[in-house]
């Protein structure tokens, strides 16, 4: 989807009467919801591991130092007890398609940066290769 019907999206959702679209962006659901002072924007930061107090403690240190860096640009993470995720919250924005998109793009890439810092560090599927000199000296030969 290209920003200009996305723009055209978000326009007919603000002409509706529906109090929520989700959209699906990169895989994720991304949601406007409509408020009495504004609409605000939310993103699920999905993960590949459960979250647990370790992973919870992680990402409150990071989320004050995106704070420092964004300031009130920042979206705040928050933990649902409902699906057991953690969700990215955006302040609420003026029913205006073109700054709701500019908000969107925002939480993305807050979202994408949050899931980055968050993954667990993959392994290699095997050790690295040795040197043949260690290889043979690891084997007790002293060939090289």
């Amino acid at each position: 989807m290209t920003s200009t019907e996305l723009i055209g999206v978000i326009e007919r959702w603000l002409n509706s009467a529906a109090g929520q679209l989700t959209l699906h962006i990169d895989g994720s659901p991304v949601a406007l919801t409509r408020y009495h002072d504004g609409v605000g924007c939310s993103a699920v930061v999905t993960l590949s591991v459960k979250v647990d107090d370790r992973l919870l403690h992680k990402a409150l240190r990071y989320s004050s130092a995106a704070v420092l860096r964004l300031g009130m640009e920042a979206a705040a993470l928050c933990w649902s007890a409902t699906d057991e995720q953690l969700w990215l919250l955006m302040r609420r924005e003026p029913d205006d398609p073109i700054r709701l998109c500019r908000a969107l793009e925002a939480l993305v890439n807050q979202r994408d940066v949050w899931q980055s810092l968050l993954a667990p560090l993959a392994r290699p599927a095997s050790p690295p290769p040795l040197n043949l000199k260690t290889l043979a000296f690891l084997q007790g030969d002293q060939h090289a």
